[in-house]
């Protein structure tokens, strides 16, 4: 269940950005795929930095 409320959040977060431009403005390399079943709540992220760097890079301050 966490994973689909990050993505939703996520998703959200996106606004009218496209999945490129957010995975352009992050400061670590996933791949479009990777980040598609993240926002679709289909794949879990071990690492909190991750979700983190992905966040910052929709601009969602840290807290």
């Amino acid at each position: 269940m966490p994973a689909l409320l990050l993505g939703a959040e996520m998703k959200i977060e996106r606004g009218s950005l496209t999945q490129r431009q957010v995975l352009q403005n992050a400061r670590i390399k996933v791949s479009a795929s990777v980040y598609s079943r993240i926002e679709n709540g289909e794949m879990r992220i071990d690492k909190p930095a991750v979700v983190e760097v992905l966040l910052d890079a929709l601009g969602v301050r840290p807290g």
